[in-house]
């Protein structure tokens, strides 16, 4: 369910939850994390220390200059110039700062919080070179405020999609196998989770509207359907400030617009259900080790009310066979996320 990366990464930022967070998103995928909460710090770590990778977060005090320092060697060790960094953006900083901290010599960077917890680990194994020997990222020559390299983009293994920014798609899942794995889902889950937006609507449930708009919000981004995006997050905000008014008169046309993906994902996804699990079903069996791992997985996620992550784990179920004692359960676990109802999926997991 998580990408498994192993290695050690120093975590760099002034805001103290924001490290807790960030590290929290590592742990999972096997790796060692160290935090230091100033450049200070940072510098006073790495005079004996020599991490896999460094994250580093914009908003620090003048991050140029202390990127400027581990790269050129300030620090009395060159093997600091060869450890790769990762940017950590909040979205609003200025594209010269960005600009002058890939020329210092970050690698790529990703806007903070990631669509899903996953592909930070995701984004961090390919800067270390232990992902797919093929894997797309965005090059430090399209990050905000440069200019692309001359080559332009790597080709994409996709047909053009409508609706769809292939750029945006690779950034936030990190890799064109992952991204493929994640449209499948989104497509398997488009009518379920709209007749869900829409029942909430017509029960004036507003609280639950907004957690599900915000769940197809951050998947929308994900498979880059931007302006899908959009449009839920405004729907999002009206939900906030409680504008019913605004959601009964906009909701239907998100809807179609997202029903639109059915026909527009078509090219890149399978069109059949996966099936049973019978004869001809060639798909791995889920082993107890993952059943378990999922379940772990999703209980965390639910207890801070993480949908989008339970949705993608519930997705991800899928690729798997289930067992014939397991399938009853799966589709009742299925259906409490999908719902966004809480209560009933944790009482379904308390008993495994």
């Amino acid at each position: 369910m998580n990408v498994r990366v192993t290695g050690w990464a120093l975590l760099i930022d002034s805001d103290k939850d924001r490290l807790k967070t960030v590290g929290q998103m590592l742990l999972p995928c096997g790796m060692r994390v160290s935090y230091a909460p100033s450049a200070e710090t940072a510098l006073a770590f790495l005079k004996s220390h020599v991490p896999d990778v460094i994250l580093l977060h914009c908003g620090l005090s003048d991050p140029v200059a202390l990127l400027a320092s581990i790269k050129k060697g300030d620090l009395g060790d060159r093997r600091l110039a060869g450890v790769p960094v990762l940017l950590l953006t909040s979205g609003t900083e200025d594209g010269l700062l960005l600009e002058s901290l890939f020329e210092a010599g970050a690698g790529d960077f990703l806007q903070l919080p990631p669509p899903l917890p996953f592909v930070l680990g995701n984004r961090v194994g390919i800067l270390l070179g232990a992902g797919r020997k093929s894997a797309s990222r965005l090059p430090a020559s399209e990050a905000p405020g440069k200019k692309a390299a001359a080559a332009g983009p790597a080709v994409p293994a996709f047909p053009p999609l409508e609706g769809i920014s292939f750029e945006d798609a690779v950034k936030n899942c990190g890799g064109e196998d992952v991204l493929r794995t994640v449209m499948q889902k989104f497509y398997d889950s488009i009518e379920e989770r709209a007749g869900v937006l829409e029942g909430f609507v017509a029960a004036g449930d507003w609280k639950n509207y907004r957690i599900a708009v915000h769940s197809l919000k951050s998947s929308a981004r994900l498979i880059g359907a931007m302006q899908l995006s959009q449009d839920a997050k405004a729907l999002e905000a009206a939900a906030d400030a409680l504008r019913t008014e605004e959601i009964v008169d906009k909701n239907p046309a998100l809807l179609e617009l997202y029903r639109s993906y059915r026909q527009k994902l078509l090219p890149v996804v399978a069109h059949e259900d996966a099936g049973d699990g019978g004869e001809g079903d060639d798909r791995p069996l889920l082993s107890e080790e993952d059943f378990a791992s999922a379940c772990r997985d999703l209980r965390e996620c639910l207890e801070i009310s993480d949908f989008d992550s339970a949705d993608y784990i519930m997705e991800s179920l899928a690729g798997y066979r289930i067992s014939e004692d397991r399938r009853d359960f799966i589709v009742k676990l299925k259906k409490a996320v999908g719902d966004v109802n809480k209560k009933e999926a944790l009482a379904l997991l308390s008993d495994i």
